[in-house]
């Protein structure tokens, strides 16, 4: 799962790029984990912060807007929360 969710952040990030939501930037390491603590959700990822620097801009207002252009075609993803939005 931890897989399929990287691959629908990466189809987003590529999304956002195309539409000018987020500009380019060099390749990206990213994490998708399970929280330690439930309350924080199934699946959590730093992407947001990998891409506050490159994008100056505050990791939340770009969880935002990728949460905002999530791409996913296969429904897997129920909700997604921001924290510090």
């Amino acid at each position: 799962m931890k897989d399929r969710i990287r691959e629908i952040l990466t189809d987003t990030l590529n999304t956002c790029i195309i539409k000018g939501i987020l500009s380019r930037f060099p390749a990206l390491d990213f994490t998708v984990e399970i929280p330690a603590n439930h309350k924080h959700g199934d699946y959590a990822t730093n992407i947001a912060f990998k891409l506050a620097g490159s994008q100056k801009s505050a990791p939340a207002d770009i969880a935002v807007k990728i949460a905002n252009n999530l791409t996913d075609t296969h429904n897997i993803i129920e909700k997604v929360d921001v924290a510090g939005a």
